[in-house]
């Protein structure tokens, strides 16, 4: 069975040092755009939209090579102006990014502001596996909107912890895979408690 939080290694395989990171792209996002003559909005201030290429390398820093390449394309695709020439908003380069590679859990603004909320601590305190069911469905489908959104929320978590009372089960008759496998869920929980905050599973 795959697990629901799947690791992130492969879609931050590229990024590595910090500041290596924030020059790629600049190097593949903001030198690529400059290129294909993107100018600033018009109505927007010169220093508020230096501010927000200052901001970008930093927001973007998890992405990949080949998915700023991406990413530089699509934006110049929705280049707005008569001209096509004139950046787009700040908020929908982010969310076309998110649509290329998003970001892994730690760096996920959504998942770190919305599991350290009330709601979180609520699906926390029902189940550890119901806080990794929502931090899943934040990161596929965004903030959980309606009664069927938190029932599928409470169908996955419910379909995780069967599963891992019969890893626990199958550990104890020294099935190593499973206690592999089991060890695996562990972690996830306990990433899950580092997001929820300090007093979870006291």
């Amino acid at each position: 069975m795959e697990t629901a939080e799947a690791t992130t290694e492969a879609e931050t395989a590229e990024t590595c040092e910090p500041k290596v990171s924030r020059r790629r792209v600049r190097e593949r996002l903001l030198d690529r755009l400059r290129e294909a003559g993107l100018r600033k909005p018009k109505g927007v201030r010169a220093e508020e939209h230096e501010a927000m290429l200052d901001r970008l390398p930093e927001r973007l820093a998890y992405m990949s090579a080949a998915s700023l390449d991406a990413l530089a394309e699509a934006v110049i695709e929705r280049a707005e102006g008569a001209n096509r020439n004139l950046w787009p908003g700040e908020v929908a380069v982010l969310n076309i990014a998110r649509q290329i590679q998003r970001p892994p859990v730690d760096r996920d603004r959504l998942v770190l502001t919305y599991m350290a909320s009330a709601a979180g601590r609520a699906a926390w305190d029902r189940s550890p596996w119901e806080a990794l069911a929502l931090s899943k469905w934040l990161r596929e489908y965004g903030a959980p909107q309606k009664d069927r959104h938190w029932e599928r929320i409470g169908e996955e978590a419910a379909g995780i912890a069967r599963r891992v009372e019969w890893l626990r089960r199958q550990k104890a008759n020294g099935d190593a895979e499973a206690a592999r496998e089991l060890a695996e869920w562990d972690g996830h929980a306990a990433r899950m408690a580092k997001l929820v905050g300090p007093e979870a599973g006291s």
